[in-house]
This record gives structure tokens, sequence and C-alpha cells, in this order.
């Protein structure tokens, strides 16, 4: 029984026919080879992954960009205040300093104290005589007799001039009525713009601004003595006359200041160079 294998088996071995190496796909019609004994053995192709197969590496993180910076706001063109928003501080205005006042009736003399500079005296007279003024310095000298009217009087007077060296210390008065002098700076007198006019009574004292004066047309009214003194580098008397007058006079361009003594109504006009 074990022999009988053994036998059945040589004849299938030695008389098998070559057979395919594998039922593959390839073609059928060729002849395999015969005379070897050919191992049947299926060669498996290794199949290489696919792209899909393969993993893949995860990408690096790509670098987010910062988006760009947005534009600084710039400060704007009045980074300081302009001048026209900085407050501004209102000079107080100067005020004129408060008159010396000397009240009296009938003759007396009164001290008057002030330094070298020129000075205003604002004299009023109430009485019906002779009334008269004068200026005397610190030693006692007379300067100027100021005022000499009959009967009442109201006018502003310029006194220690650019021109004169000595100060007035004392003032003499002469009258019978009640007066009243007042002691003023110079800064008081009078204003006129030029080109300008201006119109008065009296005696008074003018100070120019504006332009250069050129031509003064003045006009007079009265029947007493009518002057006109222009002050500059010099002191120049313009006008003398007695009674109503008219006419035009030239004026130093440097001309600063005017002092009028008259009687009655007066007009004057100026022209600018």
């Amino acid at each position: 029984m074990r022999i009988l294998p053994l036998v059945l088996l040589v004849p299938l071995t030695t008389g098998c026919l070559f057979l395919p190496l594998a039922s593959g796909p390839g073609p059928t019609s060729t002849p395999r080879p015969t005379g070897a004994v050919l191992v049947g053995v299926t060669f498996v192709p290794t199949a290489r992954p696919t792209s899909t197969d393969v993993p893949t590496r995860p990408p690096f993180p790509t670098a987010t960009l910062a988006p760009p910076p947005t534009a600084i706001p710039t400060l704007g063109p009045t980074l300081r205040p302009s001048p026209t928003q900085i407050p501004t501080r209102t000079p107080a205005p100067t005020a004129t300093p408060a008159p010396v006042v000397f009240t009296g009736r009938g003759d007396d003399v009164v001290s008057v104290k002030k330094g070298d500079e020129p000075a205003l005296l604002r004299i009023s007279y109430t009485g019906s005589s002779n009334f008269a003024v004068w200026n005397y310095d610190a030693a006692g000298s007379r300067i100027d007799l100021l005022v000499n009217k009959i009967g009442a009087y109201k006018g502003v007077l310029l006194i220690d001039s650019l021109d004169s060296s000595p100060s007035t210390a004392r003032l003499e008065v002469k009258g019978t009525g009640a007066w009243q002098i007042e002691l003023l700076p110079l800064s008081a007198a009078n204003k006129m713009s030029v080109p300008g006019a201006l119109a008065g009574k009296g005696d008074d004292v003018v100070l120019l601004s504006g332009g250069k004066p050129d031509l003064m047309k003045v006009s007079h009214v009265g029947s007493g003595n009518f002057a006109v003194w222009a002050y500059a580098s010099r002191r120049t008397l313009l006008i003398n006359e007695i009674g109503a007058y008219a006419g035009t006079k030239p004026l130093d361009a440097a001309t600063f200041l005017l002092a009028i003594h008259a009687d009655g109504a007066w007009n004057l006009s100026i022209t600018a160079r």
C-alpha cells in the first residue's frame, strides 16, 4: 500500500507537461520551452505606492505676512497753536496820570513839583478883571508870562518846552476871581492825525501823529493876538497876528507838536507829504 503511491507519483512527475508559470494575463499562443523543470513561481510585482498612498509631509507652515502697518496718523499742521490761537494778553491802556490841581482866589504863588520834561497847564479863571500867570525856575527867576487876559479865561498851555533850559518850580497868579490850575503830562494834549483837520477855541496844545506834515491851512476869527508855534528839532513861530486870520504855512516834516495862542475860534488842516 505504501509502494503504490510512489509508483504512481513517478510517471506523473516525469511525464508532466510544462505548465505556464502563472496564470497571468500574458498571451496563451506562445509555447513554453521543454526539457527543463521549472518551478512554478508566481512573481507578484511590488506595487509602488501611488501618489495618494505615499504619506505626504505636512507642508511647512507658511509665514503669514503681517499686514502693512497702517499709516501713522500725522500730526496736524498746527502742532503748536498758531499765533491767532495763542491767547494774547491785551495790554492795559496806559492811563493818563491824575492831574495835580491847584485852586485859589486872587493873587497867590504855588509850588510846582515836576521834572525837567515839558508839561501842560490847564487853567480856568472866572473873574472879570485882569488875569495873569507867570512861571519861575528854582532860582526864583521869571521864565515866561503864560496868561495875560481881561475877564474869564480857559485854555491849555505848554511849559518847559524842548528848547528851554530852566524848569518850572513856581507859578505866580494875579487876579481877583477864583481860578484853578491843573498840571498834566504832555501826553494829555489834544491829538490830531496827519493828514487831518481840527477845530478849537482859545489856547491849546496839539500833538501830531500819522504821516509827515506838509502844509497847514489856518483860520482864526478872534479879535486878540493869534500865534502858532511849531515844534520839530527846534521851535518855530509860524503865525503872529492880531484879529482874524486865514492863511497857509509850510511845516517841517518832523513837526510833532503845535502850540496855539488865540482868544477866538480857530480851524486848521494839515496835509501829508
